[in-house]
Order: C-alpha cells, then structure tokens, then sequence
C-alpha cells in the first residue's frame, strides 16, 4: 500500500497521463502490480533450458535444424565477441539493412551510440557476437546478460548470407556462451508485437518451452486519456489491446478490430 500510494503521488506531481513497462517473465512480478492498474498478456515468450546437458538441448532442436548447425559449424566460420568500435559500427550498419528488408518502423533504427551504450562494460556485462566468412561480417547479435539469463537482444544477417541462415549458428552458440558464464536460461523471447509469428516459429526450432509475456499499464489521468483517445480517431473499444490507445499508429481502427496488438519496449526480440 505504501508503494502505490507513493507511486501515484510520484505521477499526479509529474503531471503524468499513463505508463506502460513490459514485466520481466521469468519473476512474478505481475503479483505486485495487478492492483495498480492492469495487466495485459502479450502472447508467449521461448527459452532454452541451459541445466540440462548440451546433448538433450541439441536433441529437443527441430531435427533439420539441428543437421543444418552441424552443416554450418563444419564450413569454419570464425566466431568472436566484437573488441572494437567499428565492429560495433559494422554490426549496426547490417542491422539497418534489415530493418529496411523488413520495412520496420522508425522505432527501431537506434542510433550507433545505444549499441555502444548497452555495451559499457562499466555498467553493463552484455555483449556483440559476431560470425565471419573470412573478413566477410555474416551475421551477429547483441546479447543481455543478467544473474542466471542471456537473451538475445537484436540480431542482423547480411542479405549476402540469408540464404545460409548462419543466424541459425549464431543462435546456438549464444547457448554454448550462456552456458560457459554459467547461465540457466536462454530467453530467445517472442513473436513481433506477441504474435506467432514468422520470427516466432524460428525461435520454436530451437524450444518448445513458452512462458506467459505480460505487460503492465496505468493510467494515471483517465480524463486526459479519454480526451487523447477521442482526439486520435480510435474507437475506444476494450477489445482493441493497444496500449496507450492514442498512440494506435491505425487511426481508423474500428470496433470490429480483432487483432491483438499491444506496444511493447522490445517487440523484434
């Protein structure tokens, strides 16, 4: 009680309309916020159990999955963790040409600073693998680690590669990393937007084991946010998951909307 009478204090001085956070999937923190505000599901999340043996990991992978990484290992591929400023660049310049292939939104091009940020090994202990066909960048991917979890954060292949998919290589050697700093899970993370999608079922190749996303919303000023909502044009109907309803990039989305669509910090996991 002392932290929501806090927590809504803190917004009514800062004049704030609404927050949304994506809440961490493997700790039940849903329990602590469904009273203040509400919680939405955001479809389901995958992961790699690292405590079991390398052996059943590799044997739970999708069979044609699995001969295709022993195919790949076997072309001798290099695989580093990036040392320097301009892998770092390098790595960001293949990322926006995915972004491009995948007609993403603007929200998703992060300036070259954020990459060199998450990687501040004086805060942060995450980091960039890289895969290369000789001097050629392939592939690589920007991984989280925390206690027991590594999470691959943003990934890119280059379009000269995709017809190999080395991202399939470069996934599996991301759990041989998280388990060598000791970690338990590999969170692969979900679907575009919480949807089982195309990214999703990639992700299925490796696991089968899901576990509920969820995101928590408040709004702190329902006056000012109904008032948003009217101005934006979106029908306030409930069974539109969107969230906050004003920020809805469809403005005529009408009440027959039965997607399920709601914005998350990190929908391209």
């Amino acid at each position: 009680m002392q932290f929501k009478n806090a927590f809504t204090s803190f917004m009514k001085e800062e004049s704030a309309i609404c927050i949304f956070s994506r809440l961490h999937p493997f700790l039940n923190q849903h329990h602590l916020l469904e009273n203040i505000g509400g919680i939405k599901d955001n479809g389901t999340t995958l992961y790699v159990d690292l405590s079991i043996s390398v052996e059943d990991q590799r044997n739970r992978y999708d069979k044609r999955l699995g001969r295709q990484i022993r195919s790949l290992r076997k072309m001798g591929f290099v695989i580093r963790e990036a040392g320097t400023v301009q892998e770092i660049e390098d790595f960001a310049e293949m990322y926006y040409k995915n972004m491009d292939r995948l007609k993403a939104s603007s929200n998703y091009y992060f300036d070259v600073q954020h990459f060199v940020n998450l990687l501040n090994e004086e805060y942060m202990k995450n980091k960039l693998i890289l895969i290369y066909d000789g001097p050629n960048l392939m592939c690589g991917a920007l991984i989280l680690l925390s206690d027991n979890i590594v999470r691959n954060h943003l990934s890119a292949t280059s379009p000269d590669y995709l017809n190999i998919s080395p991202s399939k290589l470069l996934t599996d050697e991301i759990s041989m990393i998280g388990r060598r700093l000791g970690k338990k899970i590999f969170h692969l993370g979900g679907g575009v937007g919480g949807k089982e999608d195309s990214l999703f079922n990639f992700k299925k190749l490796f696991s089968n084991l899901q576990i509920k996303d969820r995101i928590w919303c408040y709004v702190n000023d329902e006056s000012v946010y109904n008032e948003l909502v009217l101005k934006s044009g979106v029908d306030p109907n409930p069974e539109i998951k969107f969230f906050p309803l004003y920020r809805h990039p469809d403005k005529k989305t009408q009440a027959a909307t039965s997607e399920s669509e709601t914005t998350t910090i990190d929908n391209l996991n």
